[in-house]
C-alpha cells in the first residue's frame, strides 16, 4: 500500500503539473487564438490599407520613376552646369580678349577717323583745284576755239594773199612782155625821137600816181594792148609801172612770209582765271596792213 501510495503521489503530481501545463497550454492556445485572430483582423486590415494604398503605391512607383528621371536629368543638368561653367570661364577669357581687340579697334577708328578728316581736307582742297582747272579749261577751250577761228581767219587770208600775188605775178609777166614789146619798139625808133629831155622826179611821181588809179579801176590793160603809145614819155611811165609793181609784189610777199612766220612762231596765250585771251597778231596785223593795200586787193584781211 505504501508502495501504491508511493508510486500514486509521483502520477498525481505529474497529472497536477501536466493538468498545470494543459491549462497554461490552454491559455497560451487561447492566447495564440487572441492572437491569432487579431493578426487576422491586422491582416484584413492590412489588406484593406494594401488595396488603399495600392493606387499611391501605384503612384509611388510612378513618382519613383520619375524621381529616377529626374535624377538622372539632375545628374545631366550637372553634367551640362559644368560644361556650361567650363564654357562661361572661356567666354570670360573670350571676352576679355574681345574687349582688349576692341580698345585696339577704337584706337585704330579714332587714328582712321582721323585720316579720313584729312582726307576730307584734301578732297575738299582738290575739289577747288579741280573746279578752278575746269574754269581754265573753260577758258582753254574758248582761247582755243578763239585761236581756231582766228587761224582760219589768217588760211582764208594767206589764200586770198596769195591769190593776189598770183594776179600780181600775172599783172607782172604782163607787164613784163609789154615792156620788153616796148624796148622792141623803143630800139627800131629813130636815135634822134628815142632821146629826149629827161624828166623831172615831180613828173615822175605824178605819171607813177596817175598809172597807179589807172591799174586800181583794172580798165587799162586792155586799152594799153590795144595802142602802143610812142615816146620818151611813155617808156619811163612804163618803166615806173613796172618798178611801183614789182615792188608791190616784192611787199606782198614779204608779208605773207612775215605772216607765216608770226602764226607759226606766236604761242598760243596761257589762260589764266579771270584774264581774257589777247592776241597780239590779231590786234597789231590790221594796223600794219592797213596802209600797204594793194591795187587789186583793196580790203585788209578779215581778222
Amino acid at each position: 500500500m505504501l508502495s501504491s501510495k508511493g508510486g500514486v503521489a509521483p502520477l498525481l503530481q505529474w497529472i497536477k503539473t501536466l493538468e498545470m501545463e494543459s491549462v497554461e497550454r490552454q491559455n497560451a492556445l487561447e492566447a495564440a487564438k487572441e492572437r491569432s485572430e487579431a493578426i487576422r483582423s491586422d491582416n484584413a486590415n492590412l489588406k484593406v490599407a494594401i488595396k488603399k494604398l495600392s493606387p499611391k503605391i501605384q503612384e509611388i512607383g510612378s513618382k519613383r520613376e520619375e524621381l529616377n528621371k529626374l535624377s538622372s536629368e539632375f545628374e545631366e543638368s550637372s553634367k551640362r552646369r559644368i560644361r556650361l561653367q567650363s564654357r562661361l570661364t572661356e567666354l570670360k577669357k573670350q571676352n576679355c580678349d574681345l574687349h582688349d581687340e576692341l580698345e585696339s579697334h577704337v584706337g585704330d577708328i579714332s587714328s582712321l577717323e582721323r585720316s579720313r578728316r584729312a582726307d576730307r581736307q584734301q578732297i575738299r582742297a582738290l575739289t577747288g583745284c579741280v573746279n578752278t582747272l575746269e574754269r581754265q579749261v573753260e577758258l582753254g577751250q574758248i582761247c582755243l576755239q578763239q585761236k581756231e577761228d582766228d587761224i582760219k581767219r589768217r588760211d582764208a587770208a594767206i589764200k586770198e594773199l596769195k591769190s593776189a600775188v598770183r594776179e600780181h605775178k600775172e599783172i607782172l609777166n604782163v607787164l613784163n612782155e609789154r615792156k620788153s614789146h616796148l624796148k622792141a619798139e623803143m630800139s627800131r625808133l629813130p636815135e634822134e625821137t628815142r632821146v629826149g629831155k629827161p624828166l623831172s622826179i615831180k613828173d615822175e611821181i605824178r605819171m607813177c600816181t596817175a598809172d597807179q588809179d589807172l591799174d586800181q579801176d583794172q580798165e587799162t590793160l586792155p586799152a594799153a594792148s590795144k595802142s602802143v603809145p610812142n615816146g620818151t614819155h611813155t617808156y619811163w611811165s612804163m618803166t615806173a609801172v613796172v618798178s611801183w609793181i614789182s615792188f608791190a609784189v616784192g611787199f606782198a610777199v614779204m608779208l605773207l612770209f612775215m605772216l607765216m612766220l608770226m602764226g607759226t612762231a606766236m604761242p598760243l596765250c596761257r589762260p589764266a582765271p579771270e584774264v581774257p585771251c589777247q592776241d597780239l597778231l590779231r590786234d597789231v596785223l590790221p594796223a600794219m596792213l592797213l596802209p600797204h593795200c594793194n591795187l587789186h586787193f583793196p580790203l585788209t584781211p578779215p581778222f
